[in-house]
């Protein structure tokens, strides 16, 4: 079975224990990108030295599901923090 589980153990294990169990292996399978990303960013830096273009990073090379997302800056106005005040939200 998935995750490399017998049989056996695939009818025992719990549904948390097999959550925990996907998600460790999708956190390894991750890495593995990551590392191979790296890779693929020193040859291209050791290469680029004639490229215009190298990368300054490795997540400028390709993006992965993994990486952190950046947040969007929202910007608010005095009205907005007056009434953020107002309801005790800011002090």
């Amino acid at each position: 079975m998935g995750q490399g589980l017998s049989e056996k153990e695939a009818r025992l294990v719990t549904t948390k224990e097999y959550y925990l169990r996907v998600k460790a292996y999708i956190k390894g399978v991750n890495e593995k990108w990551e590392q191979t990303r790296y890779l693929a960013f020193t040859i291209t830096r050791m290469a680029g030295r004639t490229c215009t273009h190298a990368p300054k990073s490795p997540e400028d090379l390709f993006k992965l599901p993994s990486d952190k997302r950046n947040r969007e800056v929202i910007e608010i106005t005095e009205n907005e923090i007056e009434a953020l005040k107002n309801i005790g939200l800011l002090k």
